[in-house]
């Protein structure tokens, strides 16, 4: 059963029945002749020698890395051998620090005073 309204200044046919589940037109889905097939399977990557190369260069760098990370860690992390300093044992002396019975000279102007600590 259909009927016409006008829409836009336009009679559109208006169907008053089953509708489709599409709401949208049919679309024409072949492709033109002589245009190759929508979603064929992509070939496999060829890599040139210069390609082929620079992967070998990365992997020796990358094996050297991990191999001295392994056999001689001491490398990157320091020996394991090697104490750190303990400040506890440092004197004053060492650590630039005046003895306390010592006395400043400290100029101001044309004065000359001593500061005790």
């Amino acid at each position: 059963m259909a009927s016409k309204v006008l829409l836009f200044g336009h009679l559109r046919p208006v169907f008053f029945g089953k509708k489709s589940f599409s709401t949208s037109a049919v679309k024409n889905a072949a492709a033109p002749p002589g245009s190759p097939p929508y979603r064929l399977d992509v070939p496999p990557m060829t890599y040139g020698p210069r390609v082929k190369f620079i992967h070998t260069v990365q992997t020796l760098i990358w094996f050297n890395i991990f191999y001295s990370f392994w056999y001689q860690p001491e490398l990157a992390l320091g020996h394991p051998q090697f104490q750190p300093p303990k400040p506890e044992l440092w004197t004053d002396e060492e650590l630039g620090i005046p003895p306390d019975d010592y006395d400043e000279v400290v100029e101001q102007g044309n004065a000359y005073y001593i500061r005790s600590s």
